[in-house]
């Protein structure tokens, strides 16, 4: 088991160093504040920095035994397989849709998959979460966030 936190925590300190480097070449500073690179840089640091504390607690603490559900049944490896597919295809999405249209799709998707219940607020929650994000990064932060590279979609402000 020691390994398995061990191998884990190594994992996190890698994704976290890679989008940390990558923010930073993003550009931290912007003219006016935070850059484009400035959440992804420090988000990566974190990741990075907590992966440490896990790898050295996972090295020098005593680990329990390992519990015998700990491997994932079949359904929720399915929803895993299904979240993970649902940001590729965000990540895939987010030049030629925009964040407005991609983000949105994300959380729409991501909503109705887990439940079917008060839909209402799902779309409402989804609205804010991907134009009203995008709004406050541009006017507040001075963020740019992608738009859309379709000529219509382009065209309309997306």
């Amino acid at each position: 088991m020691r390994r398995i936190y061990q191998g884990s925590a190594l994992v996190g300190t890698a994704i976290g160093l890679f989008v940390a480097w990558h923010g930073y070449w993003l550009k931290i500073e912007g003219l006016y504040g935070p850059g484009p690179g400035f959440f992804p840089f420090w988000i990566g640091a974190c990741i990075a920095v907590l992966s440490l504390v896990w790898l050295a607690q996972a090295t020098w603490r005593p680990v329990p035994a390992m519990p015998a559900d700990f491997w994932p049944e079949r359904p929720q490896l399915i929803g895993l397989a299904v979240i993970i597919a649902a940001m590729v295809a965000f990540a895939a999405l987010l030049r030629p849709l925009g964040f407005d249209l991609a983000m949105l799709g994300l959380l729409l998707f991501l909503f109705f998959v887990i439940d079917r219940k008060h839909a209402t607020a799902k779309v409402v929650i989804a609205l804010i979460g991907s134009f009203g994000i995008h709004y406050v990064f541009e006017e507040f932060l001075r963020v740019p966030l992608p738009y859309a590279e379709i000529p219509l979609l382009k065209a309309i402000g997306l």
